[in-house]
């Protein structure tokens, strides 16, 4: 969000993010309490703990839910994590942004972001926009997922493309 121009960022704040309540790498366990500050001032909505992984899609997303029903923006990584990988370079849609898309009828705005391989002096980054779309009723969860990824990966590459301008 942060990469947005001011007018595109202040129409979106605040945005609410899905996030993690643990963390894998023992550098994010230690700055553990700042990131519970940051989520807090930011209104972050936490995900249930690794060990109540049991918890079904709705009960997952269920703070989500309430606050796109509120008329607030959400952000969630639909691949259910930060992705890494070069190849592919977006990876299989998780189904909890077709759930929230059906039961809150708010429309999804695509993003791609592109980072360059170029590390001096800095990476340049493109960030493209697409329209909003409504994923098409007849799909079930995991085929909107996939309709989707391909909306975003036409992005990435026009993203991508952007790069060499």
């Amino acid at each position: 969000m942060v990469a947005l121009g001011y007018r595109r960022f202040r129409f979106l704040v605040p945005v609410r993010t899905l996030g993690a309540q643990e963390f894998r790498s023992p550098f994010l366990q230690r700055l553990k309490p700042l990131i519970k500050i940051i989520y807090r001032l930011e209104g972050v909505i936490e995900l249930p703990p690794e060990e109540h992984d049991d918890r079904s899609l709705p009960e997952k997303l269920r703070g989500m839910l309430v606050a796109l029903h509120e008329g607030e923006v959400a952000a969630i990584f639909p691949e259910g994590q930060l992705w890494k990988e070069r190849e592919p370079p977006i990876g299989e849609f998780a189904p909890g942004v077709v759930y929230l898309h059906k039961k809150s009828r708010a429309p999804v705005v695509p993003i791609a972001i592109w980072l360059s391989e170029r590390r001096w002096p800095r990476h340049r980054c493109v960030v493209e926009f697409g329209e909003p779309v409504r994923i098409p009723e007849d799909l079930d969860q995991d085929t909107g997922a996939a309709w989707l990824r391909e909306r975003v990966l036409k992005l990435y590459e026009q993203a991508k493309q952007k790069e060499g301008k």
